[in-house]
């Protein structure tokens, strides 16, 4: 007998040793921490694919248009900007290219419209 512990006891079956408690709560703490690792390694690599999926869309060229009278960016996205997710994004990119405000292009300006093949 050890420490008030008799391994001989059958009335104690269902005590554990404070060992037995201590080696079960390590495992547990292996197998979780095991879990983590793997849910964090598929999720990293889920996301990776998804940006690499997404990037390899669509090519992305560049054309240089002579503004005429009356065209507006509102005009060059329905031409160019179809596979934009939405028309913000297309102003954004355009407005950054040509170092301007989409409101301020005018007749006779060149701009660099991105389109999306």
């Amino acid at each position: 007998m050890k420490n008030g512990y008799n391994r001989f006891n059958h009335n104690d079956k269902t005590r554990l040793t404070p060992r037995q408690k201590q080696k079960i709560m390590r495992k547990i703490s292996m197998i979780l921490g095991s879990i983590a690792i793997v849910l964090i390694i598929l999720l990293s690599v889920k996301e990776t694919a998804l940006n690499s999926k997404a990037a390899d869309t669509y090519n992305k060229y560049y054309t240089s248009i002579e503004v005429k009278p009356g065209d507006t960016v509102a005009d060059y996205y329905r031409i160019y900007g179809e596979r934009y997710e939405n028309s913000a994004k297309f102003y954004e990119e355009v407005s950054m290219i040509n170092d301007i405000d989409v409101e301020c292009i005018r007749a006779g300006m060149y701009v660099i419209i991105p389109y999306r093949c």
